[in-house]
């Protein structure tokens, strides 16, 4: 029946374009929202911070590395830094991590470093074992998105 076939689609859609948000920091405060959501959210130069908000497995990666191929485009040289804000991140399988591992040397190549914020600890776990964590260097990882902008921000003094 027609129902459930609008219900598969909108399952797959769901998952494989899952709500990705630019997040900015609300004025003299040490919080990040969704920029559209708070207009008053201010954007960071140079940095542009990346929230997605489902787990990364091989139907969503996509997805991710074309959002932020766009942001690169976008930004153009002025972007020096993403920030991926993995907090709402719960899995990550090991298609996923691959992916995040050409994302990382795709950046690197563009002189782009890849930071990321709040990941959980099975999330982490997945990147040691891959080599990911290693790759990127341990201070590349922050606990929360303000420590990574204030890490990017004594980079760029």
């Amino acid at each position: 029946d027609r129902g459930d076939d609008a219900s598969i689609l909108l399952f797959i859609t769901l998952n494989t374009r899952p709500s990705m948000a630019i997040l900015g920091r609300l004025p003299n405060t040490n919080i990040f929202r969704n920029v559209e959501h708070f207009p008053e959210a201010q954007t960071i130069p140079g940095l542009v911070i990346v929230r997605i908000d489902a787990s990364l497995y091989f139907a969503n990666v996509e997805f991710l590395k074309e959002t932020i191929h766009e942001i690169c485009a976008r930004h153009g040289r002025g972007l020096k830094a993403i920030l991926l804000d993995g907090s709402a991140v719960n899995d990550l399988d090991s298609s996923a991590d691959t992916a995040l591992h050409q994302l990382s040397a795709e950046l690197t190549k563009k002189g782009i470093d890849f930071y990321i914020a709040g990941i959980k600890a099975p999330v982490r776990d997945v990147m040691r074992r891959s080599g990911l964590y290693e790759r990127l260097g341990g201070d590349h990882f922050f606990f929360t998105i303000d420590a990574a902008v204030k890490r990017f921000q004594e980079k760029r003094r």
